[in-house]
């Protein structure tokens, strides 16, 4: 019940079950790891996005986690959070339909881009984009993108 706490990092948890205790929080800077850097079998993380809604202050989230609960309930309960300036996911928790919805809905937020410019290949010329969500592939050139 840290009322003043303005940033929280919560790295390579093995268990995370309950966030009640930034309910109603300052909290402004949010993130999440799993560990999945260091443990072989990433792990679920078993938490209700609804927390979110409650800190007013939130500007910035960075959930760095496999699965969770209900992703269809996530996807919602992310949609709503209008006040991010920040949103980091990893590029395949969503499909890329998922992603562009979300998109749709925090226009104004970084990070959530679906399609977004990598390099140029000098063998042929041809420009990279990367693709985020669990349906397309990683790396496409633009004439491959639809």
């Amino acid at each position: 019940m840290n009322k003043e706490l303005i940033k929280l990092e919560i790295i390579s948890c093995h268990n995370l079950i309950d966030l009640n205790g930034i309910k109603d929080s300052s909290l402004v800077n949010i993130i999440i790891k799993d560990g999945y850097k260091t443990i072989p079998n990433r792990l679920n993380i078993n938490i209700d996005f609804n927390i979110f809604k409650t800190l007013k202050d939130l500007k910035e989230l960075s959930l760095f986690i496999l699965n969770n609960l209900d992703k269809e309930e996530d996807l919602k309960v992310l949609s709503e959070l209008t006040n991010l300036e920040y949103l980091r996911l990893p590029k395949d928790y969503f499909t890329f339909k998922e992603f562009a919805y979300l998109k749709s809905k925090l226009i104004n937020t970084n990070g959530l881009d679906c399609i977004y410019h990598i390099a140029k290949d000098p063998s042929n010329e041809l420009v990279y984009y990367i693709v985020i969500g669990k349906d397309k592939e990683d790396f496409l050139y633009l004439k491959d993108i639809d």
